[in-house]
């Protein structure tokens, strides 16, 4: 495995998960819960009180490298298992072992070659199974967590194990069977599913006598005997008519069973229970908003649940919900109409609750937060656009295959793309997934592609075709510069309606509530053998907190330098002063800035600048005409000054558009220099004026149009 990036990464954490819970599980006393999310990390709470004990972090990258898909806590709960997508490519994982106390990393077990889908620890603690990508199952004896035994004759991902008391094994895979072993894991029988072609979670029954099947492609759910893997019965799912049950429990005494999934009624995603070991008719439990990703049973009997909100909770033994926690982020899920953008992108509307509900919308320039769906304030505000003459992009909604004008468009196998937005001018498309926002030509060829925090819930595109703006599941809005996909700005808008924080790459952020409650941090891993640290930005104040330079960066376009680190974040000494910032020593907190339920009045808008700017051209221009037509040596000066005005805008413009990834001094330069030539060449036609008497006002002016343009980095 390579060695895990060694710079900082900017997370946002507001003490809950922000992404998908895909796993979790308690130790046999249950006095631990373990989460394991997408967000790449791990959490470990008090079942107690629901309180967050610690959170592991393992070593991460960008995009899909360290999220979490799988974890298990040993039956005595001193180790946490974590493993999921722990590479660059997914090809090369790790699963890693935490010390549940400490939250110290302690043995990495290498080499697998696909992602771990799940894990589980044998009822004596004795083995770890992991279950992978298309190369079966391994399984590790965990006196040294050395490898005891494989299986990789498995045609498909294997999603789901579980053992029963006396040592078996039952695992189920996506090419249709479950595999029973015996307690030395040799297998004793494989069976192909009836109830569906994609057989998931899979449990025994408290005796061993049964085994549970829920399928991810069906909404059947089956008790099959636990020695030969014969169907005992069908479970009666009558009316459940969407979705998947593909997650099952029993409860301690195997007389109910429940299951959960992608199934949705008009509440939400519920559990559902039967009686009779499921032979009796099923009570349906609200549970959450989200898809049910993992349940277990309590010796109580209650339920505990992880969600896809991300969220978790516990159900009584009657289906009441005593305890819910849930993200702090908002759920952008089917408003793809409803992510609204100013002509600049300046202002963003939004919603924090799923289809819609609850819109809000903020203001970069005033630093306003408004629940409110009005936009009278910031001026007119549009939806994305999804449909243009000529340019055909359909079958894009919840789709691995998503096309322009009938042709497939080169996604990733598996991706899935969410959101569209076409550009207002100029014939580019943006097509947001789960794994990377893409910016494609007009014929289908990929522009740019950039990594996502999760899925692209919905995107939009600025009416000045400059930025374009991305919703997405982690609960944040981030503005990306659309010529190259570069990042400018996230803003992650609390669920409570009132805090904000809002951030640069850079590390540069401002917030509501005071530079000391910021909810984001540097992640720094530590190699691939440690767990990774956490430093919580206020930590570092003096250094980020710099409100100011998140002003302009959508009139610039331009990413802000890097700043000096602290010695913490790899930087110099602490006691150095930082070279790149204006350095201030602990000013005052910021007052809250003034959140309205309705709309505000403000004051008379200025004129635009693009109208400020034109008319001084035009201004400019007639004067110079004037002038030249008098003979006079201003209108000469003038007109000199226009031509090198002009060509300097264009071609700046087509230099940053056909090579992007040019440092801006190296492209300042060069453009520079064919300025020179350029306007000397224009004016020596026109006016006849030997080139040798105006190289030197080319010079002074390139000169210092270059220090002007780099005296504000």
């Amino acid at each position: 495995m390579p060695t895990p990036p060694s710079h900082p990464i900017l997370r946002l954490d507001t003490g809950m998960h922000t992404a998908m819970i895909r796993r979790i599980d308690l130790d046999t006393a249950q006095r631990y819960l373990v989460t394991g999310s997408d967000d790449n990390t791990v959490r470990v709470w008090s079942l107690t009180d629901g309180q967050l004990v610690r959170v592991l972090r393992p070593p991460i990258g960008e995009g899909n490298e360290g999220k979490i898909y799988a974890v298990a806590i040993s039956p005595e709960g001193h180790t946490v298992a974590a493993g999921g997508w722990t590479s660059k490519t997914g090809l090369d994982n790790s699963i890693y072992l935490f010390d549940r106390a400490s939250g110290e990393l302690q043995q990495r077990l290498m080499g697998l070659p696909n992602v771990i889908n799940h894990l589980t620890y044998s009822f004596d603690g004795r083995y770890l199974v992991a279950c992978l990508g298309e190369n079966g199952i391994r399984i590790y004896q965990t006196t040294d967590y050395g490898l005891y035994r494989q299986d990789t004759e498995y045609g498909s991902a294997s999603y789901w194990a579980d053992f029963d008391r006396q040592g078996r094994l039952v695992t189920s895979s996506y090419d249709g069977y479950l595999r029973l072993y015996d307690a030395q894991f040799n297998l004793l029988n494989e069976r192909a599913t009836s109830g569906g072609r994609e057989p998931f979670g899979v449990r025994f029954s408290p005796t061993g006598e049964n085994l549970a099947v829920g399928f991810s492609d069906s909404t059947q759910v089956q008790v099959l005997s636990g020695q030969t893997l014969e169907v005992l019965y069908n479970v009666n799912t009558q009316g459940v008519d969407n979705g998947d049950l593909g997650r099952v429990a029993w409860s301690p005494e195997g007389g109910t069973l429940y299951a959960g999934g992608r199934y949705a009624n008009s509440s939400g995603y519920p559990i559902l229970s039967w009686s009779q070991a499921g032979q009796g008719s099923y009570q349906t439990w609200s549970a959450s908003n989200n898809t049910i990703m993992d349940l277990r049973t309590w010796s109580q009997g209650s339920i505990v649940f992880g969600a896809g909100d991300p969220a978790w909770g516990q159900l009584d033994v009657n289906g009441n919900c005593f305890r819910y926690q849930q993200a702090d982020i908002g759920d952008f899920r089917d408003n793809l109409e409803g992510l609204l953008l100013s002509h600049t992108g300046e202002t963003v509307q939004f919603a924090y609750e799923k289809s819609g509900n609850r819109p809000a919308q903020f203001s970069l320039q005033q630093r306003t937060l408004t629940l409110s769906s009005a936009s009278e304030n910031h001026g007119p505000l549009t939806p994305p656009r999804t449909k243009f003459s000529g340019l055909s992009v359909t079958d894009w909604k919840n789709s691995e295959t998503p096309k322009l004008n009938g042709e497939l468009l080169p996604l990733e196998p598996y991706e899935t793309s969410f959101s569209l937005a076409i550009a207002t001018e100029g014939p580019v498309f943006l097509l947001g997934t789960a794994w990377w926002l893409r910016l494609f030509e007009s014929q289908g060829q990929p522009r740019w592609k950039v990594p996502v925090p999760g899925e692209t819930w919905a995107v939009n595109i600025a009416g000045n075709g400059q930025v374009a703006v991305a919703a997405f599941s982690d609960g944040t809005l981030r503005w990306y510069r659309l010529r190259d996909g570069q990042e400018l700005l996230a803003l992650f808008p609390h669920r409570n309606g009132k805090d904000w924080v809002l951030w640069t790459p850079q590390g540069y952020y401002d917030t509501n509530t005071g530079a000391e409650h910021a909810l984001i941090g540097w992640h720094l891993n530590q190699g691939a053998d440690q767990a990774a640290r956490f430093y919580p930005i206020n930590q570092f104040r003096n250094y980020f907190y710099r409100p100011s330079r998140l002003d302009k960066l959508l009139e610039t376009l331009e990413p802000l330098p890097l700043p000096t680190l602290p010695a913490e974040l790899g930087g110099p000494a602490a006691a150095d002063t930082p070279s790149v910032l204006d350095y201030v020593t602990a000013p005052p907190p910021p007052q809250p800035l003034p959140v309205a339920s309705t709309p505000q009045s403000t004051p008379p808008a200025a004129i635009p600048k693009n109208w400020l700017k034109w008319v001084t051209t035009f201004l400019l221009i007639l004067g110079g005409l004037l002038l030249l037509m008098s003979d006079h040596w201003l209108g000469i000066g003038l007109t000199l000054a226009i031509f090198i005005f002009l060509f300097w805008k264009i071609l700046r413009r087509l230099w940053c558009w056909f090579a992007p990834q040019t440092p801006r001094l190296v492209a300042n330069i060069i453009v520079g220099i064919i300025v020179g030539t350029l306007t000397t060449a224009v004016t020596h036609y026109l006016w006849r004026v030997e080139p040798a008497s105006l190289s030197g006002i080319v010079v002074a002016i390139a000169g210092w149009w270059l220090w002007k343009e780099h005296s504000n980095n």
